[in-house]
């Protein structure tokens, strides 16, 4: 159960995991995450007992046992500090002609 919001999630989203916090930018690592595991996988999952569990106490379980909190996707979001090819082609043609 540990990995399951850690893996199974993440690979759903496509995130790249690697060695840093990056990875758990991914969909999975954060409040919204948790409630889309839900909405994808059902409100509980069958453990390796052969018993039900609420995705809910799994995922925000993982999710306190890596960050120590829970996260909102705009607590990540409000964190990124924006690029100049995250405005896309739209910004460079509205920058070249002013």
């Amino acid at each position: 159960m540990r990995g399951f919001l850690g893996n199974e999630l993440l690979e759903l989203t496509g995130a790249v995991r690697t060695v840093s916090t990056r990875h758990n930018l991914s969909l999975g690592m954060n409040a919204e995450g948790i409630y889309l595991a839900e909405r994808i996988f059902g409100v509980t999952i069958v453990n390796s007992d052969g018993a039900r569990v609420p995705l809910r106490y799994v995922g925000e379980r993982h999710v306190k046992e890596d960050l120590g909190r829970i996260p909102t996707v705009q607590d990540w979001l409000s964190q990124i500090s924006p690029q100049r090819w995250m405005y896309g082609q739209r910004f460079e043609d509205i920058a070249s002609k002013t």
